[in-house]
């Protein structure tokens, strides 16, 4: 991912955006992974025609699921994909049954409020759940729990990533400094 956060929206980065997502694809065939995460990139001037050509190229490109994911502005200032209605815009104008959304609580808690209704919403969007506590991106609390409580309401069976911050010392395994 690196500084950028992914360069698939990057202006001017269309090719490497491409052969980077060859490269990710051939790793999942590798493991056999289901998905493959597609990132927009930080960029203060998007293209979003260019997100759109690269995301349609990795979706037929495989069966596999293809994800992308808004990240809020708050945590990510300049991302090209900062809220739950510009991904499903790009998701639309992709067209490809097997893009989904990535719905990641925090983020979407963050910019929009509201995550449990939304997923309802737009569950047949999603292809993936992560979940960590707002407003810190720490571990799961009692507010996340409800949301995943919500999430199998709306027949949600697949697991949940956690993508969070851990709080206190860091653990390490014994022998390491």
């Amino acid at each position: 991912m690196g500084a950028t956060g992914g360069r698939a929206a990057m202006r001017g980065a269309e090719d490497d955006a491409r052969r980077d997502v060859d490269a990710a694809l051939a790793l999942a065939d590798g493991i056999g992974t289901r998905a493959v995460h597609v990132l927009a990139g930080r960029t203060g001037d998007p293209d979003l025609g260019q997100f759109v050509r690269v995301l349609r190229h990795a979706a037929g490109s495989t069966d596999r699921t293809i994800l992308i994911e808004p990240l809020c502005s708050a945590a990510a200032p300049g991302y090209a994909l900062p809220t739950l209605d510009l991904a499903i815009r790009v998701q639309d104008d992709v067209g490809a049954p097997n893009l989904r959304i990535l719905f990641d609580y925090y983020h979407i808690e963050t910019a929009h409020g509201g995550a449990a209704d939304l997923f309802r919403r737009h569950r047949a969007r999603i292809g993936h759940v992560q979940i960590a506590s707002v407003p810190a991106r720490t571990a799961p609390a009692a507010a996340t729990h409800a949301f995943i409580d919500a999430c199998r309401r709306a027949g949600w069976t697949a697991p949940f990533g956690c993508e969070y911050r851990p709080e206190g010392p860091d653990i390490r395994p014994p022998g390491r400094s």
